[in-house]
């Protein structure tokens, strides 16, 4: 699809419709036993239509993690590690979703993914971040997959518990547990 179709109204409203479909029927049942047909006829669209859109289903869910990941980690003054406050703010917003999914291959591709994605914005942004202030005690590839094990797995951990700290707060104990791990402080 060309670029120009993207930025179609008649685009954006049709996807918009089918991942709105996929997220209701998603609250509502498994994210396993949900059919391409029902999320047809959730968002009253064509079969070949959805198919000019997604390969799958899977695709469907996917279809806005690249763009949005990037947003939720930010560099703050002065740090090497990367604020990630956005990221569980946007997991607070959407907890019912991201609970529903859990546990379901739905969570595997997205977790999958993400797990991708959020690597790439770490790595890049620890090399930016590496200056005269800070050096890590690490390799910067070591460093960033570390980050995102841990970050993933405290995400986890969070939503299981029914997110008993602010993202402010999870931000605040991951820059905490990161900085201890992997910088060393030059003087």
């Amino acid at each position: 699809m060309s670029s120009a179709n993207k930025n179609d109204r008649r685009v954006k409203r049709t996807r918009s419709a089918l991942c709105q479909a996929l997220i209701k029927l998603s609250l509502e049942k498994r994210y396993d036993s949900i059919t391409v047909q029902e999320i047809l006829e959730e968002a009253n669209v064509g079969r070949s239509t959805f198919y000019a859109h997604y390969l799958n289903k899977d695709q469907l869910l996917l279809s806005g993690m690249p763009e949005k990941i990037s947003e939720y980690i930010t560099i703050e003054k002065d740090t090497i590690i990367p604020s990630v406050k956005g990221l569980f703010e946007h997991m607070q917003m959407a907890y019912p979703f991201f609970k529903a999914l859990m546990g379901t291959d739905g969570a595997k591709v997205g977790l999958s993914r993400g797990r991708e994605l959020i690597h790439e914005q770490l790595l890049e942004k620890l090399e930016s971040m590496e200056n005269n202030s800070f050096a890590l005690s690490v390799p910067v590839q070591v460093a960033a997959e570390f980050l995102v094990g841990a970050l993933l797995s405290l995400m986890r951990w969070w939503l299981d518990n029914r997110m008993p700290y602010t993202p402010a707060e999870m931000n605040e104990m991951f820059q905490k547990l990161a900085k201890q791990g992997i910088v060393v402080k030059i003087p």
